[in-house]
């Protein structure tokens, strides 16, 4: 209510200057108390957006998502392919490491869990645990590398060759 006294007050202060300009002609002054009513009533009648208004912002927030969706959904596939071949490199690490106390590579995935804290990581391109193979080629050296999977698109891993 008060915005209304105030949006009143300050539509005849405007009116009473162009007024008092115009010759002081009491023609002008009188058309004043026809617009205010006016003006007062278009203010009461929108209060809501038209169907319009809406339809602009749903075609900017559909054009704002198909700019960014395939940015995001390509970083979410970088990262996975990143985390799968750091969890690679770390259960490379784990295979060196019991290779050099127990003296040969050894190729299942299950023997490594305690050298990996307790569990194998998943592997985010296959989601499972069991999407990293170890390859030996002879006794002395071996292969630790993420399997590609279906959530990571086509892409090859990083291998990892290990020496004894």
């Amino acid at each position: 209510m008060g915005a209304k006294l105030a949006l009143r007050h300050i539509i005849n202060i405007n009116f009473s200057f162009k007024a008092s300009k115009v010759d002081g002609v009491d023609g002008v002054a009188g058309k004043k108390s026809d617009l205010v009513p006016m003006l007062m009533e278009k203010d009461r009648r929108s209060k809501g957006f038209t169907l319009i208004e809406l339809l602009v912002v749903v075609l900017i927030l559909g054009i704002l998502t198909s700019i960014a969706l395939p940015a995001f959904l390509a970083s979410v596939i970088a990262s996975r392919k990143g985390v799968a071949n750091t969890n690679s490199m770390e259960l490379a690490k784990a295979v060196q490491s019991k290779a050099l106390s127990g003296g040969s590579y050894d190729t299942t995935l299950a023997d490594y869990v305690t050298d990996m804290g307790g569990q194998i990581p998943i592997n985010p391109c296959t989601g499972t645990t069991t999407g990293y193979t170890i390859s030996t080629s002879g006794s002395n050296s071996a292969t630790v590398t993420a399997n590609t999977g279906s959530n990571c698109g086509t892409w090859t891993p990083t291998s990892f060759s290990l020496l004894h």
